[in-house]
């Protein structure tokens, strides 16, 4: 029986608002793992009505299967053989909405990943809103796709659960970190790099890779870091690296002040560059990511990679990734989230075993194994010879 190749709809790099953030990465990423792995691609696809991606791999750039998502290179896929689509993205929100939803691949098997229910598990979005309106069409598509894939068996559960998806629909597949996140050469040295671009750190420090929303949960951290023993403190900084508007700076400063942390004892980064945050994670005495929901928890493993040891909340996905629950809090318990990060700083034996774990999480996630497990999904999908036939469309143009 012939295999499905896959057509890789990647047009989330092409974002304008949300280029660089997880999602794009995973696209990037993961397009760049099945082309190493020679894994069955028969076309990498951008949205031929959005621009050229600002930044774009050059991995992608000069693969042979980059490609515009139009009727024309579909049929010269098909050609080759069965073709499935594969949508990483599918809440884009480019206009018009045909560009995203191609019509032309509709009589296609599709794989749809599903990275996270947020808007909905968080409430994110007003349902009458012109989002929300366009959410729930594309979370009924998406819910109907011959096979949803996500990065994480909790996201799986909640497409089983909040979408009546069949549980044998469902695959997941996991995640891993970009190469460029990786233990630092003998030449390099990531204090240097923070001294100059980031001088308000000036000591050991915790490091949080967060952001504006409230689901992240970083206000909690904030409160804890003040429970903290007094030398603990002392001798380390609480570093935030996010994008974070002025309200969310002063709103944070002032969290912090009420709570006695000194100005200094705390650095919001605000948007940094790749290879900043990289410094970050290696220079950084210990990670602590405390959300309540996460669709998998990129940064984590992005910190393990680079060699930090990792500290999470117990919520959503996130003790997915280090598996180990002495490394896990509670979200919503300040005095528990405090407590674990003393440990970490502070407990050698807890310290050592802990970095053993995060070393092992490194290992175990990786791009091979997620392409792996992609390509093991197109077993749930239709058999090629009962799969539905292409209907050629007449077009009437005024």
């Amino acid at each position: 029986m012939a295999e499905y190749r896959l057509f890789v709809d990647i047009q989330t790099i092409q974002s304008l608002r949300f280029g660089d953030r997880g999602i794009p990465r995973f696209a990037t990423e993961v397009s760049r793992a099945l082309l190493a792995a020679h894994a069955p691609v028969a076309a990498i696809a951008l949205n031929p009505l959005l621009p050229w991606p600002r930044r774009i791999h050059p991995d992608l750039a000069a693969a042979p299967q980059l490609t515009w998502n139009t009727g024309p290179a579909l049929r010269r896929a098909r050609a080759g053989g069965p073709v499935a689509t594969f949508v990483i993205s599918p809440f884009e929100g480019a206009r018009p909405a045909h560009g995203v939803l191609a019509a032309h691949t509709a009589d296609v098997p599709q794989m749809v990943m599903v990275h996270d229910l947020i808007p909905e598990v968080v409430a994110r979005h007003d349902p009458a809103s012109d989002w929300g309106r366009m959410y729930a069409r594309r979370r009924q598509w998406a819910g109907e796709a011959d096979v949803v894939i996500c990065p994480s068996e909790h996201t799986r559960r909640d497409v089983i659960e909040r979408w009546a998806v069949a549980p044998e629909q469902v695959a997941v597949i996991g995640e891993a970190a970009s190469p460029f996140f990786c233990a630092p050469g003998p030449e390099e040295n990531a204090a240097t790099l923070l001294r100059a671009v980031l001088p308000a750190i000036n000591r050991p420090f915790v490091l949080c890779v967060s952001g504006w929303d409230t689901y992240k949960n970083t206000e909690t951290l904030i409160e804890a870091w003040s429970e903290l023993d007094g030398a603990v403190r002392r001798e380390h900084q609480l570093v935030i690296a996010c994008t974070l508007p002025d309200e969310g700076r002063e709103a944070w400063r002032e969290l912090a002040r009420r709570r006695g942390i000194g100005d200094d004892e705390i650095v919001l980064t605000g948007f940094v560059e790749d290879e900043v945050l990289r410094a970050l994670y290696r220079a950084a005495a210990l990670f602590v990511l405390p959300s309540h929901y996460e669709g998998f928890g990129l940064p984590v493993l992005e910190a393990v990679n680079c060699g930090a040891t990792a500290i999470t909340s117990d919520a959503s996905s996130l003790p997915e990734i280090i598996e180990w629950p002495a490394a896990t809090f509670p979200p919503n318990d300040t005095g528990a989230v405090a407590d674990r990060v003393e440990q970490a700083l502070s407990d050698s034996a807890f310290r050592a075993e802990l970095a053993g774990v995060c070393r092992r999480a490194a290992e175990r996630h990786t791009w091979r194994r997620v392409v792996d497990r992609l390509l093991a999904a197109r077993t749930l999908l239709p058999d090629p010879a009962t799969a539905r036939p292409h209907r050629l469309r007449i077009a009437l143009v005024g």
